[in-house]
């Protein structure tokens, strides 16, 4: 997934400490992989916020909202998600004097141009709001393949008890008898 840039011209605006502007709209994505989830956006990343001028950077703060749209991870039918994520950005005018200075921060820099990218901290926190299991709702019993659940199980998926329910052509039906517990 290739993120693009969304700049927003602070400088020459925002040059006054204590200075700020409110703005709002919506990074074009359309979609969003992580690992083996994979999430559909339907109108980008909604933004509104707020930059403020710190005297030594440019301060981001606001709120990111996304709907998106995804299998669920029982069932696998698809599922809609809305989300809405803090955004925090700190943007340096200069480099910090002391390269091994260990503040906890992270920061970004605002560019040669007065502009600052505004796309990582959007997507972050759409994505520190993903859940970590798509379901498509609270109660879904996943994949049934046979019969729902509590129905009577038909005759040829009852355990044999002479074989304790293992196919004796399995590679495993060796280890039926093993002691494991000495």
């Amino acid at each position: 997934m290739q993120l693009d840039p969304l700049y927003i011209q602070v400088l020459p605006r925002l040059t006054n400490t204590g200075s700020n502007e409110h703005a709002e709209g919506a990074l074009p994505l359309t979609s969003i992989e992580i690992g083996f989830r994979h999430f559909q956006v339907a109108e980008g990343i909604g933004y509104d916020i707020n930059l403020t001028n710190t005297s030594e950077a440019i301060l981001l703060s606001g709120t990111a909202t996304a709907n998106l749209s995804a299998s669920c991870d029982r069932c696998l039918e698809s599922t809609e998600i809305s989300l809405t994520g803090e955004i925090q950005g700190y943007y340096l005018f200069e480099p910090l004097e002391e390269p091994g200075d260990d503040k906890l921060e992270t920061y970004e820099m605002v560019d040669s141009s007065g502009r600052i990218d505004i796309a990582p901290p959007l997507l972050a926190a759409i994505v520190y709001e993903l859940p970590p299991v798509t379901l498509c709702r609270a109660d879904c019993e996943g994949l049934i393949s046979e019969a729902p659940l509590g129905a009577p199980v038909a005759e040829s998926a009852k355990v044999d008890p002479a074989t304790d329910g293992i196919n004796p052509e399995s590679p495993f039906a060796a280890l039926k008898d093993y002691p494991f517990d000495e």
